[in-house]
């Protein structure tokens, strides 16, 4: 009850108001007396300024992080960008299969590597977790990044945490086509839309990455089946796996696009009518999965039309005639779920999808 201000009370009187308190309500008599200690101890630190100052208390050793179990962290430079990449890679609990373990690659590892793990752990214990990130725990990474860009973020971006900046600017050159200003101001946050125009563009070079040095490195460590592969994306990550679907539809087995950011991406309409045509004629034709929250399309999100691209862009993957079997699309709707909370059901689903079969 007493105000935490010692312009009100100086630091002895207010360190022994605060024990007064603690004598009231202590319940017990070991409590009063520990009550009492304190006062002392704490007067005695208040005295004069001759007073000699009593010794600092030993450090207690600090508490070890928390980690997924049997996970391995990758970090390397890419001799095809020129930027650097951290893989997350958990390694299932269980012997692998004898064509080796099923694998989902996964964009935004810092957002939803530990929930994926948890997901495919629960329900498909066989299958290797792989996230493609950056190394966001290397402070001076992070302020190269940052640095790069600061000169041109609006003054409400430069109030964020650095690492949030970071990956803003790595995810908004790594996951995306190019793109004009006008492309990027329906989705993205006002006054910054040209500066992640002029971010845009790296997604090409960035499946080149994943395709020719993320997937070597993980079947170094535990044997893998290419031919179970999946991929994983949401939002501009969900745009990156459009794009891939699209591109190199050969690179996975399946094609999960949780919130597509479709809007920063018009080519992408082009792109799949190409796609229609090139698989039409396909032996094989990969499966996909699109998602997307059922409150992404409220207020703020309207402009994006999140919902409404999901489903025209399910509509036209499923009108895709085909010679072999018609190709797999599954496309759902979290109910209640906005643009952030629908990453924990989306990827959840995922591995449902790509590993035990597809809900339909």
């Amino acid at each position: 009850q007493y105000p935490d201000r010692g312009d009100l009370y100086p630091p002895a009187q207010l360190r022994r108001r605060r024990v007064e308190i603690l004598l009231i309500s202590a319940g017990t008599q070991q409590m009063r007396s520990l009550a009492l200690i304190g006062t002392g101890l704490l007067l005695l630190t208040a005295g004069s300024a001759g007073a000699a100052k009593a010794p600092a208390a030993r450090a207690e050793k600090a508490p070890a992080e928390v980690s997924v179990p049997n996970s391995h962290r990758i970090r390397f430079t890419s001799s095809i960008n020129g930027r650097d990449y951290l893989i997350s890679v958990a390694v299932p609990l269980v012997p692998p299969p004898a064509q080796g373990y099923p694998v989902l690659y996964l964009f935004d590892p810092h957002f939803m590597f530990g929930t994926a793990v948890d997901a495919a752990r629960m329900s498909a214990p066989e299958v290797m977790v792989v996230g493609v990130g950056y190394p966001l725990d290397d402070a001076d990474f992070v302020s190269r990044t940052v640095n790069a860009v600061k000169d041109r973020l609006p003054d409400a971006f430069r109030e964020m945490p650095q690492q949030t900046l970071a990956i803003w600017a790595l995810r908004t050159h790594d996951l995306t086509l190019p793109a004009t200003a006008e492309d990027r101001r329906r989705g993205t946050a006002a006054g910054v839309a040209a500066l992640a125009a002029s971010l845009s563009g790296g997604l090409d070079t960035f499946l080149d990455v994943v395709d020719r040095e993320v997937k070597p490195r993980v079947a170094a460590v535990a044997p893998v089946d290419a031919s179970r592969a999946a991929l994983f994306g949401h939002s501009l990550g969900g745009l990156a796996v459009l794009h891939a679907l699209f591109t190199r539809p050969e690179s996975f087995g399946h094609f999960i696009a949780a919130s597509p950011s479709i809007w920063a991406a018009p080519a992408l309409w082009t792109e799949e009518t190409a796609f229609g045509e090139r698989i039409a004629s396909a032996p094989h034709a990969p499966a996909v999965m699109l998602a997307v929250g059922g409150r992404e399309q409220d207020r703020v999100g309207a402009s994006s039309k999140m919902i409404d691209n999901m489903r025209e862009m399910a509509r036209r993957l499923r009108a895709i005639e085909r010679a072999g079997p018609p190709m797999q699309v599954v496309d759902v709707v979290f109910a209640d779920e906005d643009h952030g909370s629908v990453q924990q059901a989306s990827v959840s689903r995922a591995i449902d999808f790509a590993f035990r079969g597809a809900r339909r």
